[in-house]
């Protein structure tokens, strides 16, 4: 039996599910598991067998990422990149000497070929499929008596997920369209968020609800079968989790 940490940044919702999918999957195997925020690393500090961090902000998490480095024989870093991380090449050999690199993505893969790290294999990102074959009819009926027909956009990082374009298409929407739905967007309370969506012209039929990150799973599923369609206008995504929540249900 080994002992192994996983670590991911709780606030990151689909870094923490993966993590918790792989924390489940060790745990059916036997191994003593400990799942922990790393922004916060609440669980008892010891030498373990293997480290694995599931994060996605590569740049912006690397130094943090290195200190933790001493808590395992073994350490993984499994990562979801967007774009090419820039930093010193010898800071990239570093972390590649210390870590095994498994991006999610050929994509993620490729941006950090060009960033100069080794990349050590491919684990693309996964969902457990039979758990989104149940969703409470129930809540289903309420969210679709409280919203009526709508279609459904969540996310965080705004400019990146391309918030901007959805409006601009919305507004032809229903411009030529008429439509009795409307768009719910459910985004993050981010002040980088905020900051940029307080930049854009909002459309008609448009509603802003700042709950992305904190509904629980079942409200997830539910709120996903109760929508029209989920739009997604991402620019760019390491693999992009809400793509195949959507498609198992």
């Amino acid at each position: 039996m080994a002992e192994i940490i996983i670590l991911a940044p709780r606030p990151a919702v689909s870094q923490w599910k993966v993590a918790s999918l792989i924390a489940r999957y060790f745990i059916e195997k036997g191994h003593r598991v400990y799942l922990d925020d790393c922004l916060k690393l609440l669980i008892p500090v010891k030498l373990v067998d293997l480290l694995i961090v599931v994060d996605s902000a590569f740049i912006h998490t690397a130094q943090r990422v290195l200190q933790k480095s001493w808590l395992a024989r073994n350490k993984v870093f499994s990562c979801d990149i967007e774009g090419v991380p820039i930093m010193p090449i010898s800071y990239a050999r570093w972390f590649s000497s210390t870590y095994k690199i498994v991006p999610s993505s050929k994509y993620v893969a490729d941006c950090l070929v060009k960033a100069g790290f080794r990349v050590d294999g491919v684990i693309y990102r996964a969902i457990d499929y039979d758990y989104y074959q149940y969703v409470d009819e129930d809540l289903v009926e309420k969210i679709r008596n409280e919203h009526g027909d709508f279609f459904l956009f969540l996310g965080g990082m705004l400019n990146r997920k391309g918030i901007d374009l959805l409006f601009k298409s919305w507004e032809k929407f229903i411009e030529f369209n008429r439509p009795k739905a409307k768009l719910l967007c459910i985004i993050s309370k981010d002040p980088r968020d905020l900051e940029y969506l307080s930049k854009l012209k909002i459309p008609e039929k448009v509603e802003i609800r700042h709950d992305f990150g904190n509904m629980s799973e079942d409200y997830l599923k539910a709120l996903y079968k109760a929508s029209l369609a989920f739009l997604w206008p991402t620019r760019a995504e390491g693999f992009g989790m809400p793509i195949l929540e959507c498609m198992a249900l």
